[in-house]
């Protein structure tokens, strides 16, 4: 529906791009966004970078099967090399003689026959489709054995590939879980962020893998004390109706309620703005940035969270 209303306010619209699944796992309401956006002939691309496993865990139908073009990342989740990458396309709304020509534009002249090398490998891996229904049973083996955590909470995400840790149960935090995990168990997270951590899998973890987690999380869980649930209300600041002027300038966070932000402010991961240029800084967005423990807040233009660049 949200896309709908985007599209009926703009209908001059040439594109429509989504992120699915996103780095934590959730997946988009593809297949209506693709109908709505199709009605009115604009073509889906599919930021699916952390996606290129679900295919062959049977989910090409929810997730991608009618985009015109998919970005998928091998190297995210499937056994390939960091900055392998492939677009898929599909239909007839997007030229592929003018992707081609693009590609040509940009695409470097000696490319690494390491990195093609890797790619075909992993195509070639990705035919064996046992590894993954060994993979999809260890995970789910793996929920229904962590179920029985008393503070920790593991969210089954639509991406199952995803493992998301809560503690907002707990008296810790996401990112003291990451640190407990490595330094007294060896076992190295994707990212934590103030009130959950998240445990990348792939294809190549072994059962044993996912055995190690489990009892390092059973381990922890009985060290932790029950809180009341920390509840985080995410911010959604406005764009301002004025033209801000050019001039810029650090303020204090506690003083900055009201003022017009100069700069983009993002924790990472998973690096979603908080607040971004010419949007209001409202109480709600000092409360969140005030609040985020354990968590370094960065800005693109000399913001840290404490301190925010607004217009004068």
């Amino acid at each position: 529906e949200a896309v709908e209303e985007a599209i009926l306010q703009n209908p001059d619209a040439k594109l429509v791009i989504i992120t699915s699944p996103t780095y934590e796992g959730v997946i988009s309401e593809t297949e209506g966004i693709i109908k709505a956006c199709h009605k009115n002939n604009i073509p889906v691309l599919i930021d699916m970078a952390h996606g290129a496993h679900l295919k062959f865990m049977g989910e090409e139908e929810r997730v991608y099967k009618e985009a015109d073009a998919v970005a998928i990342s091998l190297h995210k989740t499937l056994p390939s090399l960091t900055q392998t990458a492939l677009l898929l396309l599909n239909g007839k709304r997007i030229d592929k003689k003018r992707i081609k020509e693009k590609l040509n534009v940009f695409n470097t002249s000696s490319p690494s026959y390491i990195l093609m090398s890797s790619v075909s490998g992993c195509l070639d891996s990705v035919k064996n489709r046992e590894s993954f229904d060994t993979y999809k049973k260890n995970l789910e083996g793996f929920y229904k054995e962590t179920a029985s955590l008393k503070n920790l909470e593991i969210k089954e995400q639509s991406d199952i590939g995803k493992i998301v840790i809560s503690t907002a149960k707990t008296n810790i935090s996401g990112k003291a879980l990451l640190k407990r995990l490595r330094d007294d168990f060896k076992i190295e997270l994707e990212m934590a962020y103030d009130n959950y951590a998240l445990a990348m899998t792939s294809v190549c973890d072994k059962k044993k893998a996912f055995k190690k987690l489990k009892k390092a999380l059973f381990k922890i869980d009985k060290e932790l004390k029950a809180e009341e649930v920390k509840t985080v209300i995410y911010p959604t600041p406005k764009q301002t109706k004025k033209k801000p002027s050019g001039e810029k300038e650090l303020v204090p966070r506690s003083k900055s309620e009201g003022r017009i932000c100069a700069d983009y402010l993002w924790a990472y991961p998973p690096g979603v703005p908080i607040i971004a240029p010419n949007e209001v800084i409202d109480s709600a967005t000092i409360a969140y940035l005030k609040n985020i423990k354990d968590t370094e807040i960065y800005g693109s233009n000399g913001s840290d969270g404490k301190r925010i660049l607004v217009y004068k």
